[in-house]
């Protein structure tokens, strides 16, 4: 399940879909699960895994939190703390690989369109139950390990 990418409301992007976190399927994914969350509805958990499921079968190459795949592995994370369901950790592991392969070398100090995001992830993902897409979730601090 994708959503149609929009610029404003005249004019459409010239790619209609993206997987990643700000334009796309990941997004979707966050929003759903969130929206699961406060609602309590199956059904917005199950939109959540189908724009989920969107993201991995279609996942860009860059390996970036906003538009790449490490932001897709956090989109996981967060599906995975929802319903318990080891294959988007697993997942979650494989986007992170990605991302490492497609990384840049030399320091880039960037969230969101750099380096860092993927670095934070490498150690976030080693404890799925309390990781946090940076500015995005609630940090789960207190969480017992």
């Amino acid at each position: 399940m994708r959503w149609k990418i929009r610029l404003d409301g005249r004019r459409r992007s010239p790619t209609p879909y993206m997987t990643g976190w700000c334009n796309g399927s990941a997004g979707m994914a966050f929003l759903w699960t969130l929206a699961h969350q406060v609602y309590k509805e199956p059904r917005l958990l199950e939109l959540a895994e189908k724009a989920a499921t969107n993201t991995w079968e279609t996942a860009e190459q860059a390996p970036t939190l906003c538009c790449g795949t490490a932001g897709s592995a956090y989109a996981f994370l967060a599906l995975h703390r929802a319903l318990g369901d080891r294959v988007w950790l697993t997942r979650s592991d494989e986007m992170l690989e990605r991302a490492i392969r497609h990384a840049t070398s030399g320091v880039d100090c960037s969230l969101y369109k750099g380096n860092l995001g993927v670095a934070l992830l490498t150690e976030e993902i080693e404890h799925p139950d309390w990781s946090a897409m940076p500015v995005f979730e609630s940090e789960r601090w207190g969480h017992q390990r």
